[in-house]
This record gives C-alpha cells, structure tokens and sequence, in this order.
C-alpha cells in the first residue's frame, strides 16, 4: 500500500509487488477531519463497494484505518504498520 496526494487528498493504493507500481485505489479522496485524522471512502474488494471510512495516526509508524456500513452505525478495522524502504543493494 502506498498513500500520498491525490489532488487536495490523500489516497492510498495497493503496491504490485513485482513492479513497486501503483494499483487499485483502496483508500479514496481522503481529506483532513483533524490533525491526525482523515475521512473519506475506503474500497472493499472482497464486496467491490465503497464505504464510509477514516484513518487516523496512532503513533509513528501505526495508521488506524476503518470502513463503517450501516449508515455509519457499524465501523470496522484494522492497524497498518508502515514499512521502511527495500534496501538497496
């Protein structure tokens, strides 16, 4: 997964791992709620909806990414721990 500015938003795509190319957005049109907060859609594909979403900061490397169903009621998800960069031979 990759995350960076798409526009006036953040986006986060998943990465081909042979190519370190961008995919599919998963995380769509993310805009600043707060200072370590964004909301916008997050992308399922298991179901191929967009849902409600938010991913906040909870510490250096540990983004909290949830997707809500149910008008909101019903919010699920997970933490992402970033990764460095592959070294360099």
């Amino acid at each position: 997964m990759r995350i960076g500015k798409c526009g006036s938003a953040l986006c986060g795509y998943v990465l081909n791992s042979s190519s370190n190319e961008k995919g599919e957005a998963i995380l769509i049109n993310m805009k600043p709620k707060t200072e370590r907060q964004w909301t916008g859609g997050v992308y399922s594909q298991d179901s191929g909806e967009t849902y409600y979403g938010t991913m906040s900061m909870k510490g250096v490397d540990t983004l909290r990414v949830e997707a809500c169903a149910l008008l909101r009621f019903y919010c699920s998800g997970n933490n992402w721990s970033r990764i460095g960069a592959a070294p360099t031979a």
